[in-house]
């Protein structure tokens, strides 16, 4: 399976993708002018499915950053973004083939800070939660299964501090949720220091914040959870960037946890002596404990490399799997993946990515495409 050219319309900003809660994806992003989400249905082959179809209904709207998540249980899907315009994070739900149900959803009350993408993520109800980062610190709230809101607006961090983005929410197998973000006594602290807080199913915090021991921490990361058999602590992970070795490198690391917050020994996904810089990170489940991790790299400036970024994914199953490029060409410029996993198709397990391809803006140098690739969950192309 070649990669699927899903725009040629869009801004420089992150994609999102998500299953559709059935059989294939949906692909999210901004349109060239960052003042609409678009979104492509694919199958789990990867090939398109219908037509390009408009997520937000406000027609004067600045909608950007999209994030989304699969419903569980039945086909559907929601989105998440921010209208920059109005300072809102919204939502809106979506069917399995990509038909909008009702209108939008505001999910914030208290004003919104626009420099940071929103996060979703599906509960083990059938709930969901939002998390952002508001002027007040970073907050989240909880959703039914049919999108209306369970309760006010949570106060994620404590308070005191500075809080800000990136933001990741992740649901457990534990009947939980746990928010990651950064945060710190003051702003020079805040852009190093990693925050997490568990939360149970209706919001109630277990404990309070977190600070992981991620040395090196350059406040890029990515967070998913890990399903396990039943019974089983399944705690979650978070992939990130680390600042190591004597010049620009930045490393790729996995930092398990346990369900409660508990950090785990981390692995390295790649190695300073390959003076590579990682970046632009995203996470994803699969079942029985594995994930894939999917992030940009390029060469440092040391190696006269200049072909710019490139998606790489790792599948990981307690240790480091195998390591892919993601685009079939391997050019430079491909950056800012996205990832999810967990559809089934032809009795397999399917993993999609999209990403934003930079390399064919020519001199509209505010044009990108979005492209996308699907893989078992070996990492083969048997299609």
């Amino acid at each position: 399976m070649v990669e699927t050219l899903i725009s040629t319309a869009a801004s420089a900003s992150p994609p999102a993708i998500c299953g559709s809660g059935g059989a294939g994806f949906a692909v999210l992003w901004n349109n060239a002018a960052n003042t609409a989400i678009r979104g492509q249905m694919l199958l789990g082959d990867g090939k398109k499915t219908g037509a390009e179809f408009a997520v937000s209904t406000t027609a004067a709207g600045e909608g950007t950053l999209p994030a989304a998540v699969g419903d569980i249980g039945t086909p559907g899907f929601t989105v998440a973004w921010l209208d920059t315009a109005a300072r809102v994070v919204r939502t809106r739900r979506f069917d399995g083939h990509g038909v909008g149900i009702g209108d939008e959803t505001q999910v914030n009350t208290s004003d919104v800070d626009t420099g940071f993408r929103p996060a979703i993520a599906r509960l083990s109800n059938r709930d969901s939660v939002v998390a952002w980062v508001g002027t007040l610190g970073v907050r989240a709230r909880i959703f039914g299964p049919d999108g209306a809101p369970k309760g006010g607006e949570i106060e994620v961090n404590d308070a005191g501090g500075v809080h800000v983005g990136p933001v990741r929410v992740t649901g457990t197998d534990a009947n939980s949720f746990v928010v990651a973000w950064r945060g710190g006594e003051n702003l020079a602290v805040a852009h190093v220091t990693a925050r997490v807080r568990v939360f149970t199913l209706d919001g109630t915090t277990v404990g309070g914040d977190h600070v992981p021991n991620f040395s090196g921490f350059t406040g890029d990361m990515g967070m998913t959870f890990l399903s396990t058999f039943p019974g089983q602590d399944s705690g979650f992970v978070i992939a990130r960037a680390a600042a190591q070795g004597p010049g620009t490198e930045r490393v790729a690391i996995m930092s398990p946890f346990s369900s409660g917050g508990v950090q785990q020994p981390e692995f390295n996904l790649t190695h300073a002596a390959d003076h590579t810089v990682a970046q632009s990170f995203a996470a994803s489940a699969l079942p029985l404990g594995s994930f894939v991790v999917t992030w940009a790299e390029r060469f440092t400036p040391d190696q006269g490399d200049s072909t710019g970024d490139n998606v790489k994914a790792r599948m990981c199953a307690g240790l480091p799997g195998q390591l892919i490029t993601v685009p079939v060409a391997g050019a430079g410029n491909q950056t800012s993946p996205a990832v999810a996993t967990g559809v089934m198709f032809d009795g397999q397990i399917r993993v999609g990515f999209a990403w934003i391809d930079d390399s064919v803006s020519g001199s509209a140098a505010t044009v990108r495409a979005v492209r996308s690739r699907v893989f078992t969950d070996s990492f083969a192309e048997p299609f």
